[in-house]
């Protein structure tokens, strides 16, 4: 990583404005290895701070600086806080640089595997979020990725999914050729295959008429800390803002925390390392502890669904005294078709796009890889998942 154009340039800004650097607290890259964002702690002003530099990110309009002071300026909750933005600057549709307040040291960043307190916990700081965002864009129709708006109006929940899936379908396919061509078994096997049809069929019946609604996005354990002794949270990474269908977000937390946690180490993609190769270290920590049974891992995901039911009828019951619309309601609360569907979604971007395609990703563990989600996908499109 050192060296990279994004390396040179953040180095470059940090001159300008003369933040003080004194550690590198991420290091993320796009499907392809390549950079696509840089995140220093350090010292602004005076003041603890985090300087983060995003480029290549895939999506046509980023504006992490302005969803972060938009959400900042609406967020009426006492215990949702956002880091105040010092300075800022967006240069094109794709990249721009930010310096920010650092999370205080009294607030703890949920990290994965949660326990089934921290999940509580977690959960509670989803819904409390979930409750004072609007699931309205904040931005006009013309300021939104063009890919998710049709008729002046956005996509449905199914033509987001199918758009998506068929991009890191292609990824998956071209990377699983070139192993067939070097004399590998298929990764995407004629059965496997079979069961992805069946849950393609599920995603769009369940999505066919469901609204796409603006979320964080990203919201998952490393992106929120929480101080126990308050009870309060802090949220960061406001770079994956968009409209995403009903359903989307009780999904992907239980992807960040469950389907791309195997053997007790958790791979995540985005993971942070001084100037070192965040994914070669889960890989190696997950060759030296063996990956997790599929038992294990299918309890897991049973274990998420039954908290996320549990806490949001809390919620639900909690918030009689407050003013939560019907639409955040309709929103949180959802049927099994529903989180099934969803669930179905992150299964195929996991094996898809996380897994095949991904360059960093020895052969051997997308095998192993692949098996436990073609065992959960399988009981997911068969209804066998709840079965003892």
């Amino acid at each position: 990583m050192p060296g990279t154009t994004l390396e040179n340039h953040a180095k470059e800004i940090i001159q300008k404005t003369g933040f003080i650097v004194d550690s590198t607290l991420q290091f993320a890259t796009t499907y392809d290895g390549s950079p696509r964002s840089l995140v220093y702690g350090g010292v602004y002003k005076g003041q603890p701070a985090v300087f983060k530099i995003y480029n290549k990110t895939g999506r046509q309009l980023v504006r992490q600086p302005e969803n972060a002071l938009e959400f900042a300026s609406g967020n009426a909750s006492s215990r949702m806080h956002v880091p105040e933005l010092f300075a800022y600057e967006v240069e094109s549709s794709e990249s721009g640089w930010m310096i920010m307040e650092r999370v205080p040291e009294t607030a703890q960043m949920f990290t994965s595997p949660l326990n089934d307190r921290q999940r509580q916990e977690f959960l509670q700081a989803f819904f409390e979020y979930r409750s004072h965002m609007s699931l309205m864009s904040p931005w006009p129709i013309g300021k939104i990725d063009k890919r998710y708006i049709k008729d002046g109006g956005s996509i449905s929940g199914a033509e987001f999914h199918a758009l998506r899936i068929t991009s890191w379908k292609k990824m998956a396919e071209a990377a699983d050729a070139e192993y067939v061509q070097q004399g590998k078994d298929a990764l995407l096997t004629e059965v496997l295959q079979e069961d992805i049809q069946t849950a393609l069929g599920m995603i769009e019946t369940a999505f066919a008429n469901q609204p796409l609604y603006w979320c964080h996005g990203h919201f998952k354990p490393n992106e929120i800390h929480i101080n126990s002794a308050t009870g309060n949270f802090w949220i960061t990474d406001f770079g994956h803002m968009a409209l995403f269908p009903r359903g989307y977000e009780f999904a992907f937390m239980i992807w960040a925390d469950v389907l791309m946690e195997f053997g007790g180490e958790h791979v995540n993609i985005t993971a942070i390392a001084h100037h070192e190769d965040p994914s070669q270290q889960r890989i190696q920590a997950q060759a030296e502890h063996g990956i997790i049974s599929y038992a294990a891992y299918r309890q897991r995901v049973i274990d998420w669904i039954s908290a996320y039911n549990t806490e949001v009828t809390r919620f639900m019951d909690e918030s009689e005294q407050v003013s939560v619309t019907p639409d955040v309601r309709q929103a949180l609360v959802l049927e099994k078709g529903i989180q099934m569907a969803a669930l179905l979604e992150r299964i195929l971007g996991s094996l898809y796009a996380d897994t095949i395609a991904r360059v960093e990703v020895p052969y051997e563990q997308k095998q192993e890889r692949v098996a436990l989600f073609q065992q959960l996908l399988h009981e997911i499109v068969n209804d066998t998942l709840f079965d003892l």
